[in-house]
């Protein structure tokens, strides 16, 4: 018989469980989990999803019965309005996808590990913050992919720091948890929407600059591909900006944990820093894919710490999820950090063992940057930075790391780590 109730713990009024949820969201998921099974009430509005092949139908089922969510957006009439301009929103995630897939030659891959490589020499040496110092170097990394053959140095850098501020405006709003009402204050919101709207006009700024020039006889950088591939300003406005703000999040919280493990592994770090010592440069062998020590390594660390690791819809008309009924504006949340570890599609799954990839895993099982069509859009050059970063920690640094707490707010990070990379003199830095 099909059932429509969602089973879950019974909550409070309007909020259901989500103060208990709030107060550790670990444990109430893992005990719920255990209680209830992989579909679970959280509150009237939310569920949350445990089962892989539910994730694979909301994932795939995204843009047509489920909306991405959004921190900003909050009323019936937002969402409608946001689903109405799907089709422009598409529209330039794919054009940011083609300009990326165009940009990435081997040469310009080896441009972006030297890049990498420099950032990582100016935050060595000191004991820094670990979360806020792999953010800033891949969303400075990025800008430079993005802007910087054809602006000027300050300028990169300005846009650096306006798209980190950008990032941080959003992450706050998901780790205070301010409420989505719209009657009520939103102080956070509004100093995420001031901080988007400085990093719009900064790029605006620069497509008119570059519209006014002669053009470049070969794309310097992703916004001159844009600009050669589409006449649409607006659009190729809005792809730059998609790149360069996701560039520090997912990323940059993964390069937290990819540091933590080499730290904690230096005889896997040490496997990893004699394969990138092989003849071909690292943006080549990136290319080639001939690092299979740190593919594996880094698939390991993004299976035991996706910094995606709640993934949110919401239901854009009544549907099912298995043998459950959802209601129009129901929220969904899947926990990829849990159907990674879950004994019943990963042997051993609490230990890293980057041996495992080896074998592939079966479909929808590994969901470190989500799936189908609102997957993470920056994808191709986040899987080259940071099999860059796995090989150029290995190779050139030593790494301490002082262990943080996992924190699960709006990214996957160590909490309150710190982090001492020093230069390894016998190894060429590159």
């Amino acid at each position: 018989m099909t059932e429509t109730g969602i089973p879950g713990p019974r909550g409070q009024w309007l909020v259901g469980q989500l103060p208990a949820y709030e107060r550790d969201r670990m444990s109430w998921l893992r005990t719920n989990q255990a209680d209830y099974g992989d579909i679970i009430r959280l509150a009237p509005h939310a569920v949350v999803v445990l089962d892989p092949d539910a994730a694979q139908q909301i994932f795939t089922q995204t843009n047509d019965t489920y909306m991405l969510d959004n921190a900003i957006v909050v009323s019936r009439r937002a969402r409608a309005a946001q689903e109405a301009r799907l089709p422009v929103l598409m529209r330039r995630r794919r054009l940011a996808s083609r300009a990326m897939v165009n940009h990435l030659t081997p040469e310009r891959i080896d441009r972006q590990v030297a890049e990498l490589s420099d950032q990582l020499r100016a935050h060595a040496g000191r004991s820094t913050d670990l979360f806020t110092t792999t953010t800033a170097i891949c969303g400075t990394a990025t800008a430079w992919f993005c802007f910087g053959g054809g602006t000027r140095d300050s300028r990169v850098t300005e846009i650096a720091d306006a798209s980190l501020a950008a990032f941080y405006g959003i992450l706050k709003i998901l780790e205070i948890g301010e409420v989505r009402v719209r009657w009520l204050p939103r102080p956070a919101a509004k100093k995420a929407i001031q901080a988007n709207e400085a990093l719009r006009a900064l790029i605006k700024e620069e497509i008119a600059g570059r519209r006014a020039a002669t053009p470049p006889p070969h794309s310097r950088d992703l916004l001159d591909e844009l600009l050669r591939i589409s006449d649409n300003d607006t659009d190729v406005a809005a792809a730059v900006r998609l790149v360069v703000f996701t560039a520090p999040g997912v990323p940059g919280a993964a390069s937290s944990w990819l540091t933590l493990r080499l730290a904690e592994h230096p005889e896997l770090a040490a496997e990893i820093a004699d394969e990138a010592a092989g003849p071909l440069s690292i943006g080549q062998a990136v290319g080639a894919r001939a690092l299979p020590l740190a593919d594996g390594f880094l698939r390991e660390v993004l299976r035991l710490h996706p910094p995606q690791w709640m993934l949110s819809r919401t239901a854009l008309r009544p549907t099912r999820l298995g043998p459950y009924a959802l209601d129009t504006g129901q929220q969904v949340m899947v926990c990829t950090y849990l159907i990674h570890r879950d004994p019943r599609w990963w042997d051993d799954p609490e230990a890293f063992s980057p041996q495992r990839w080896h074998q592939t895993p079966k479909r929808g099982r590994y969901l470190p940057f989500g799936a189908g069509p609102r997957g993470c859009p920056g994808s191709p050059l986040a899987k080259i930075q940071l099999m860059a970063l796995t090989s150029l920690l290995a190779r050139d640094y030593r790494l301490q790391v002082r262990h943080g707490a996992p924190e699960f707010g709006g990214l996957l990070k160590p909490a309150g780590a710190l982090t001492l990379m020093e230069p390894a003199e016998d190894r060429s830095l590159g």
